[in-house]
């Protein structure tokens, strides 16, 4: 194995050359070429490996900070949720038909289209997007609000920045 690498090594007129003209320099040159690879080593790994790796590693924890203060915000004010749920008696129970009039109308009012809608039952509407801008599904939800609706399930996936994937089920 070492007789095959050797022989490699000097048929390679680059890698060959680069070693003679190692060898012909002094001691002392060859001991700081030495530390100059090593060191230009260490900087690669550094810059290349060590820092993105710690940088992403920062950012995890930050997203992690993040999610843990919303979560700590919604437990402590799900109980008032509950409440304020319980007491808002202003909601109205639609037909199916119903709710796909309002919901159209409110879709298009908010410049949002749905790519699939179906009927689930007498009373509920199912609506699925996908790359919807998230500011047109937060201005169709306003509408819906006001239009007293009953939002029975909600799904939101993030795609890109300002898009998500959207899944209701209208009540």
């Amino acid at each position: 194995m070492k007789a095959w690498l050797s022989n490699q090594f000097q048929q390679s007129p680059t890698l060959y050359a680069v070693w003679l003209a190692y060898k012909s320099r002094s001691t002392r040159e060859q001991a700081l070429m030495f530390v100059a690879a090593l060191a230009i080593m260490f900087m690669l790994l550094f810059y290349v490996v060590w820092l993105p790796a710690s940088e992403a590693k920062q950012q995890a924890v930050q997203r992690l900070e993040d999610a843990n203060r919303q979560y700590q915000l919604l437990s402590m004010n799900a109980e008032q949720l509950v409440r304020n749920s319980r007491q808002s008696k202003g909601l109205q129970d639609r037909s199916a038909e119903a709710l796909r009039n309002v919901a159209s109308q409110a879709a298009g009012q908010a410049k949002l289209s749905a790519d699939r809608v179906s009927v689930d039952g007498d009373s509920r509407l199912q609506l699925w997007g996908s790359n919807v801008p998230f500011s047109a599904v937060s201005a169709w939800l306003g509408i819906l609000a006001k239009q007293q609706v009953i939002i029975h399930a909600f799904q939101l996936e993030r795609v890109s920045p300002g898009k998500v994937n959207i899944r209701f089920t209208l009540d």
